[in-house]
């Protein structure tokens, strides 16, 4: 893993893996530097996961935000809107036996809502199936350690969760419907039950609906706490080599690729129509500045998205991204085909 030090912020970024910061005892306050990154396409974010297939469809209503550029949202949007007010909204990452503050749970991919008389024993038995149910010790994590995009239905963790098991309890915010049991509606002694929103494995073969749930449009920068003058643009490489050459459009194309995928819709500074061919710098849409987050509208965007755009030809189509593992998608011949480049500098 390639390390980064910059200044009182430690960032951690391997081209597959892993990305995090934490605070050093530096106090100085030199000027930053720019740092520059480029990212394989088939790399995205191991953090975002929906709560439940069924948001994919509020993502897409949302990050579209046809309604009064995102200020206004879909009646669906609304009706599955998470409830994030205090005790309405639990997650929990598998631990050690060890941890002092575990609680047993039982999650389950996909768990259904509460019925009126609470879960059967199909749900609360102490056993577990590879990819679809986990019985075993979890702890609660912090609101500082996870953000969670109500409208839209995802969670963005901020630790690492290689190899183990994410689960929440929550309500929906219209109508309250309860999905799994968390601490605070539970005595001390009591089995937590969970919807499991990740798996110990993340494979299409063997975890198949937890697959469905990995967002797969996300991208993590080198660098959290983004400044606005961060500069990111989608690269096609058609010759890869130790020096390769960068494209901003593909062959015989004149919209950039940027335009194409829909990182870039407005004019600079609004939210307005045409499109510049520079990315569209809105929080809590294209991108999450606090944790280095960028957001593609497509959920498959160098599949679908491209489609969408016109882009027919399958030379151009990357959809092993979205149906292989990174460990397959890696190896493939298109795996050197497109990138997310760009500068930015990390803030205080």
């Amino acid at each position: 893993m390639k390390i980064l030090r910059l200044l009182s912020f430690v960032s951690a970024f391997a081209v597959t893996l892993i990305i995090c910061s934490c605070e050093s005892s530096v106090t100085n306050n030199p000027i930053p530097e720019d740092i520059n990154f480029t990212i394989s396409v088939w790399d995205y974010s191991d953090y975002h996961y929906f709560f439940d297939t069924l948001y994919k469809r509020s993502y897409r209503e949302y990050i579209d935000d046809s309604i009064s550029g995102g200020f206004l949202y879909t009646q669906y949007v609304s009706e599955h809107r998470i409830n994030t007010s205090p005790g309405s909204l639990e997650v929990w990452i598998q631990c050690e036996p060890t941890c002092p503050t575990k609680r047993l749970c039982a999650g389950t991919i996909m768990l259904d809502s509460m019925p009126t008389g609470g879960y059967d024993t199909s749900v609360t038995n102490p056993n577990s199936i590879q990819g679809l149910k986990y019985f075993g010790y979890f702890r609660k994590l912090q609101e500082d350690e996870y953000y969670c995009n109500e409208y839209a239905g995802f969670i963005g963790l901020r630790i690492n969760v290689q190899n183990l098991h994410v689960g929440v309890a929550y309500k929906t915010l219209n109508g309250g419907v309860n999905f799994g049991r968390g601490s605070n509606v539970s005595l001390p002694t009591d089995t937590l039950i969970l919807k499991l929103i990740k798996t110990d494995v993340e494979s299409p073969i063997v975890a198949p609906l937890a697959w469905e749930l990995k967002m797969k449009n996300v991208y993590r920068l080198p660098v959290d706490r983004l400044s606005s003058d961060t500069k990111i643009y989608v690269k096609y490489c058609n010759n890869y080599t130790p020096t390769p050459s960068f494209y901003n459009y593909l062959p015989g194309y004149a919209t950039p690729l940027i335009t194409m995928l829909k990182l870039d819709r407005y004019t600079t500074g609004t939210i307005s129509p045409p499109p510049d061919g520079l990315f569209d710098w809105r929080p809590g849409f294209t991108v999450y500045p606090l944790t280095g987050d960028v957001f593609f509208p497509s959920l498959k965007p160098f599949s679908d998205g491209l489609k969408k755009a016109g882009i027919n030809d399958s030379t151009y189509q990357f959809s092993e991204i979205y149906t292989q593992t990174k460990v397959s998608t890696q190896t493939s011949p298109k795996a050197a085909m497109y990138f997310l480049r760009g500068k930015t500098i990390q803030l205080k």
